[in-house]
């Protein structure tokens, strides 16, 4: 299997993670991360999973990358961020 393949295959994997614990935490009435308000508490929560990642729970790091992506998408939308250029996938 050629790198890339892993590449994908690790990053579809890490994805699904990510989706489930979303799914599992809306399911428990966490809700409302698209309102800007909110975005101050996002990021001293990604602080927080991070500093506890960095501590070697390795189980944050599910965390951190949903916040990351809270905050990412929050930006593009403020930002109208550009699409990568094409071929860069």
């Amino acid at each position: 299997m050629r790198e890339r393949d892993r590449l994908d295959q690790a990053a579809d994997a890490f994805a699904a993670r990510m989706k489930a614990k979303l799914r599992r935490k809306h399911r428990e009435g966490f809700s409302g991360w698209e309102c800007p308000a909110f975005q101050h508490e996002i990021r001293l929560k990604l602080l927080s999973h991070i500093v506890q990642l960095l501590a070697g729970d390795t189980k944050q790091a599910i965390d951190v990358a949903n916040l990351a992506m809270f905050l990412e998408i929050m930006a593009e939308k403020a930002n109208k961020l550009p699409e990568p250029p094409a071929g860069t996938e």
